[in-house]
């Protein structure tokens, strides 16, 4: 956006030096235009350069916290880690369970439909 507004800028600027002997409103307002977007898009550029500072600082804050909390918790985790590894594992045959109660349930649902279209 700033190129183009910077090429709008000298399109315009050529477009008054072409007729030296008088001022054509037409290309001055165009010029004025054109740099009004310049410094729209500046403006914009540095907003955006300020925003990502702002970023990238709570980034590396909370990178150094993660760091520190790691730091000083090492021994918890560490000593924590045998519950959630067998934590995952028992949630895994848990959801394994489930889904044989749920064929058998379906299988037990057709069994009954069977019996009772056959007592008919």
């Amino acid at each position: 956006m700033h190129n183009a507004a910077r090429e709008m800028v000298f399109v315009a600027e050529q477009g008054v030096m072409a007729d030296k002997n008088r001022l054509d409103p037409t290309w001055q307002e165009m010029l004025n235009h054109a740099t009004c977007k310049v410094n729209e898009a500046e403006e914009e550029r540095l907003r955006g350069e300020r925003e990502h500072q702002r970023v990238s600082r709570l980034c590396q804050q909370a990178e150094a916290r993660v760091q520190a909390l790691q730091k000083t918790l090492r021994r918890a985790i560490g000593q924590s880690r045998p519950y959630f590894e067998l934590k995952a594992q028992f949630s895994q045959i848990l959801e394994e369970h489930k889904a044989k109660v749920t064929e058998l349930e379906q299988q037990v649902a057709q069994a009954k439909t069977r019996y009772s279209v056959g007592s008919v």
